[in-house]
């Protein structure tokens, strides 16, 4: 098997369709070995036609022809492929950029049936593995699903901000020149506080509905995300002049999402917006992580909690359970990690007594 570049022109698009048309006809070689209704002839003019395709639509429809034609396997293989394709390219600009952020949030923004978002998931990481094995660069993805992948980079902890940082970052969002756009200004200060303050996925941020999943009752506002079991009160301060100001200029769209997309009210909100936002505005508050991305500010968000108390009491965990979403206390124990303060601390202690 001759090995190819990783990157391709450099456009996240052509670079990914690149390499989801390659596994594709490689499924396809794979597949014809039981097919007992295509001649070798058939198998190469379907690998020709897949890997000159020009978009994902038209990849589509060569393989749609060929399960009419009896390579039904490949069904399963195409959709989940294609899924992954159209997620990605709206999460980011550089194929080198798919980590375990980027398959979380693919995880995460699959409303399918149980089973079907398990086989979208595991074509995915078969994608990614086929991308790492036949790539000329020696490239490896830092991806890790239920340790089902051989662990290539070792699994390390998430950065967090410090408690300054992250206020002096709840600070800069409303700080930053967002320029005479007010729409603009309340809607993306919104966003990022749903994500910093409320500890929301892009994935769920981007699904909020007025009155459905965005809640005002009398004068509380809270959040009833779906997959979740308990509701997640919002913080009224930070939020209730600009979700006023917001309302009054949103505009209406045919699927009622809070959020719609930046150049068409009809479309969804996409990942790739939020994921720019977050790194304007780190950038702009001169905080750099090794990770600037929306995990790295729900992570900050449970560390800060757990870090800080209010009269004397510490947030219990299974709090910040409940608003980071997480399925088991282990995930959230996980997140916080050696964020621990009270462990800084003991650790300050050995330092002064023993080395001073």
């Amino acid at each position: 098997m001759q090995k190819k570049s990783l990157i391709q022109s450099g456009n996240i698009k052509e670079d990914l369709l690149f390499w989801t048309n390659q596994y594709l006809s490689y499924k396809i070689q794979t597949y014809f070995r039981t097919s007992k209704q295509n001649s070798i002839n058939d198998i190469v003019e379907l690998k020709d036609k897949v890997q000159s395709s020009k978009s994902i639509d038209e990849t589509k429809e060569h393989c749609a022809y060929a399960i009419k034609h009896g390579l039904k396997s490949l069904y399963k293989v195409i959709h989940g492929a294609s899924k992954f394709y159209e997620f990605i390219i709206e999460y980011t600009s550089s194929i080198q950029n798919i980590d375990n952020a980027a398959f979380k949030n693919f995880k995460d923004s699959l409303h399918v049936a149980e089973g079907t978002a398990k086989n979208y998931i595991n074509i995915a990481i078969e994608l990614i593995t086929y991308i790492e094995n036949t790539n000329s660069d020696g490239f490896k993805f830092d991806i890790e699903h239920d340790k089902q992948r051989v662990a290539k980079v070792k699994k390390k902890a998430r950065d967090a901000m410090s408690a300054d940082e992250f206020r002096l970052f709840n600070k800069k969002i409303t700080a930053y020149n967002y320029g005479d756009d007010e729409f603009t200004r309340v809607r993306d200060i919104l966003i990022l506080r749903f994500i910093l303050l409320c500890g929301l996925k892009p994935s769920e941020v981007i699904e909020l509905k007025l009155g459905e999943s965005l809640i005002f009752n009398g004068n509380d506002l809270y959040l009833k995300i779906s997959n979740r079991k308990e509701i997640i009160p919002i913080p009224r301060k930070p939020f209730i002049r600009f979700l006023n100001k917001y309302i009054e200029l949103k505009q209406q769209n045919k699927d009622g999402y809070f959020f719609y997309g930046i150049r068409e009210k009809d479309e969804q909100l996409n990942f790739r917006y939020i994921h720019r936002l977050i790194e304007t505005m780190l950038e702009f508050s001169g905080i750099r992580k090794r990770e600037n991305d929306a995990e790295m500010l729900r992570t900050s968000l449970a560390v800060y909690l757990y870090n800080n108390r209010v009269d004397g009491g510490q947030i219990v965990l299974n709090t910040i359970q409940t608003i980071m979403g997480h399925q088991t206390l282990a995930q959230t124990k996980e997140m916080i990690g050696f964020h621990d303060d009270a462990l800084a601390i003991a650790a300050d202690v050995f330092e002064k007594d023993l080395f001073e």
